[in-house]
């Protein structure tokens, strides 16, 4: 019988990078060779959820061999149990008790992130106010980090924003962040931080009256802001480069006794808007550079009845408006959109969700407001979301569809409805018939996945990007 030969390294490398984890896991055992090659892509990406116990061993791990594997971890999730007090799995068994189970590890966790100079991206679900309680070191340890580019932090209170306040005049950051998430979601797939709950007025510096010492994030594009405490004029501060705002529960926006003493900011790369109607004014009116706006998304019903402010002006603040979508409770009337087609005149993508209790309404709805819509020469994209009985759904036919189009130069139209069937999607063909240069419209019918590509395409150019 031949001998096997020992398998080269980069052999074996190679056919480790196809192995799933738990395989990796398995072969880790064969022999210290494997283990050496082995442990670096176990520890590319690791998520603990089990016990703070868990998280503990981890950290040692890293400090006790501190001269390899640390460097080896790139991406760090702490989640479920692991930040909770273990449960027994039956009440006949007893476990011990631990008072404050972020205090068995809190303290230990700034010494090992020292040790993971290469962290690209850090998740904690939650208790971050508490690991700042047991560990002083906590945000000091986190802006040390040289490449990380994503950091997911939940339920930041007074403690851990005082942390990170007080090293705004050490000019201490992480620039290497570029995206923003304060939001109650755990997508982390893009480059960004994500904070919840958070008092952030210490955190972007509201007791350094100085602009240039407060901390700043160059590289950030993306904000999403969700029941935070802070000052619009501080966000245009830190983020000097933001594209993207996404509003959700905006209190700071509706507290003028608190207001910042200047009233006007700058957002100068900041080109679209979400939230709910009043905070996008808000934001809007306070902002320099207002007409850079190319998009607009209201994320409740738009409602008309709003005392603070006249109908349309929202969309009249943002002048070069280029992609508007928002909601409505019923269908407005002719003159109702013969006015906001004034208010929008350079709108290239239009996408509305509408609840239609009549097929008398749907007709207006799919064929005389995209007529009365034809007055916008720039708009090419229609998606209309229709809500609706189901006898008066039944009566959309690409007929309709083909109607709306006639007078107009838009390109595509959607009309979803679980109803329907397929298609839900129909792209409008133009062509030129007879000497008399006159013009047919057809419209043809596109699978969902044609649609979407469609529609993405449509909302990116847009506004920009």
């Amino acid at each position: 019988m031949s001998h096997i030969p020992k398998l080269n390294s980069d052999v074996l490398d190679c056919v480790l990078q196809e192995c799933p984890t738990s395989s990796l896991v398995v072969l880790s055992l064969v022999s210290s060779n494997i283990h050496a090659l082995t442990l670096p892509r176990l520890l590319h990406s690791v998520y603990l959820d089990q016990s703070p116990k868990q998280i503990l061993s981890f950290l040692d791990f890293i400090i006790d061999n501190a001269h390899g594997a640390g460097r080896r971890v790139l991406n760090l999730k702490l989640d479920g149990h692991a930040l909770y007090q273990e449960e027994p799995e039956l009440p006949s068994i007893p476990t011990e008790i631990v008072e404050d189970p972020i205090a068995l590890w809190a303290p230990t966790f700034a010494r090992a992130l020292a040790f993971m100079p290469n962290l690209l991206s850090l998740f904690l679900r939650d208790k971050v106010e508490e690991i700042a309680s047991h560990s002083s070191d906590f945000a000091a340890a986190l802006l040390s980090l040289p490449r990380l580019q994503s950091l997911y932090l939940t339920s930041v209170g007074h403690v851990a924003s005082s942390q990170f306040g007080r090293l705004m005049d050490l000019k201490a950051g992480i620039t290497s962040l570029q995206v923003i998430d304060i939001l109650t979601h755990s997508d982390i797939e893009q480059l960004q931080i994500g904070l919840l709950r958070c008092d952030l007025r210490d955190f972007l510096g509201e007791k350094t009256s100085n602009p240039a010492h407060k901390i700043t994030f160059p590289k950030v594009v993306k904000l999403s802001l969700d029941s935070c405490h802070t000052y619009l004029e501080d966000i245009a501060i830190a983020f000097p480069t933001l594209h993207t705002l996404y509003l959700g529960f905006s209190p700071f926006l509706r507290d003028p006794v608190n207001a910042p003493t200047r009233t006007f900011c700058s957002f100068p790369s900041l080109i679209s808007i979400a939230g709910r109607q009043w905070d996008i004014y808000s934001v809007l009116k306070c902002n320099n550079d207002r007409d850079h706006v190319r998009r607009l998304q209201f994320i409740h019903t738009w409602s008309d009845d709003n005392v603070r402010m006249s109908t349309f002006v929202i969309p009249q603040a943002a002048p070069f408006l280029k992609s508007f979508s928002f909601s409505h409770g019923s269908v407005k009337s002719l003159s109702w959109w013969q006015a906001f087609s004034r208010a929008v005149p350079h709108l290239a993508y239009w996408r509305s969700r509408l609840y239609v209790p009549s097929t008398e309404e749907l007709d207006l709805l799919l064929v005389q407001i995209p007529q009365t819509l034809a007055s916008i020469s720039s708009l090419e994209y229609i998606s209309i979301v229709v809500e609706g009985y189901e006898h008066v759904m039944g009566n959309l036919t690409s007929p309709e569809i083909q109607a709306s189009t006639t007078e107009q130069a838009i390109a595509l139209i959607n009309v979803p409805g679980a109803v329907l069937g397929s298609p839900t999607w129909w792209r409008v063909v133009r062509q030129v018939a007879g000497e008399e240069n006159d013009f047919g419209v057809n419209v043809k019918p596109l699978d969902a996945s044609q649609g979407i590509s469609k529609k993405e395409w449509y909302d990116r150019a847009a506004w920009g990007i």
